[in-house]
Parts: structure tokens; sequence; C-alpha cells
């Protein structure tokens, strides 16, 4: 499938918050498995403040930009991706992008599912756990059934309390990455270590490797 874009590629992108000039610039890191194998890259941002010259936190900044802008960023962070597909392809990783809850709605109009699909043998989209429909499995969320059947998605920040175990093994996920306060949080009791490996064990059964952030 051919694709084409609204605009020229760059690498670095502006964006104009509450009269702050804020520059973002990408960065990948790395995904190994536990063989010490790269398996991904993770597309992340860098956000710098232009005028202050300091660093702003991606969470903050994505709290507070309007939608329409987070729309244009995830368009840039596809151009990003487009640049990168024959290295994906000679090495065989896929780089996972993460989006919120507007965006993966928004991305199942044609005309997103379109530049998506052009991408999708080597894009991973990452759905925040806070963005899946609490009791809803994919084949009941009709977002997460649309784009699970174009993309592979990755469920990220498991543990912070919006899904079930049901979810967590249900086949709508490829991989499944716990979130950094699940594991400080386990890391702190006597039992955690035997929590998380019965996690590990019941992604396993289910081919649904399991990702711990922040390790």
């Amino acid at each position: 499938m051919s694709i084409s874009w609204d605009h020229k590629y760059s690498f670095e992108y502006s964006v104009l918050l509450n009269g702050v000039q804020l520059r973002l610039t990408p960065f990948l890191e790395p995904i190994w498995n536990g063989e010490g194998e790269l398996v991904a890259l993770e597309l992340l941002t860098r956000i710098h403040d232009v005028n202050a010259n300091k660093s702003v936190s991606p969470f903050l900044f994505f709290s507070l930009v309007c939608n329409e802008e987070q729309l244009l960023i995830f368009q840039w962070q596809l151009e990003l991706l487009l640049q990168m597909l024959p290295w994906c392809h000679l090495r065989k990783i896929p780089v996972s992008v993460n989006i919120n809850r507007y965006l993966a709605e928004k991305i199942t109009d044609i005309y997103w599912l379109n530049k998506v699909d052009a991408l999708a043998p080597w894009l991973r989209l990452e759905i925040n756990e806070l963005a899946v429909i609490p009791g809803l499995n994919g084949k009941d969320d009709p977002v997460i059934h649309r784009l699970k059947d174009v993309v592979p998605l990755w469920l990220d920040d498991f543990g912070m309390g919006t899904t079930t175990i049901p979810l967590l093994v249900s086949g709508d996920f490829e991989r499944i990455k716990i979130s950094h306060q699940l594991i400080h949080l386990l890391s702190m009791q006597k039992q955690g270590a035997v929590f998380l490996n019965a996690m590990q064990k019941l992604c396993s059964e289910n081919k649904k490797p399991l990702i711990a952030e922040g390790v």
C-alpha cells in the first residue's frame, strides 16, 4: 500500500503552548527480552523549553496540550517511523508509539487506518491501561477491536488499576508492559517476586510476553 503525508518530514517538532515555545525531539528506548536480545524500540519524546533552556516533563506536556495538537504530533511520529522502515525491515525490529484514548478513537477513521496499516509490519501501538474502558475486553471495546485488526497492540502500564486479568490474557494485546509503579510496589512486598513470577508465567502460557518498565 502506498502512503502519502501532509507535512514535510522534520526531525524536530515545535509547539507553542500557553505562550511558551517548546521543541520536541525524538529518542529511541531499547526493549530487551529475558535473554538480552533486542526485540523492539519505543519511540519517545524529549521536550525542551526554548526560552528558558530547560527540559519539560513529557507527562505534564501531554496532559496540557490539546487533542488536535496531539494528533499532529502522532502524525509526526509516524513520519519518523516512515524514515526508519528500511532499518526496521533489515533488522526485523518493530517500533512502538504511545497513544491515548483520544488518539485510539481518532485513528479508527479510515484516513488514519490507512496510514497505520502501511506501517503495520513494524509499528506497534501502546495503549495505556487508563485508556481501556474498565470491565471490557477487546471484542467489547469497539476501538480496541478495530485497531487490533490493523496493527499489533501493546497494553502499557498494566497495574495502574483499571484493567483485569481476563483482559491481560484476552489475546487483544501482543505484549504487556507492567507499570514501573507496580514493580516498585512489589519490590517492597515479601511475596512480590512470587506474584510477579506468577504473572509472567500466566502471560507466557498465553504467549503474551511481559515487559517490566524501568528495569
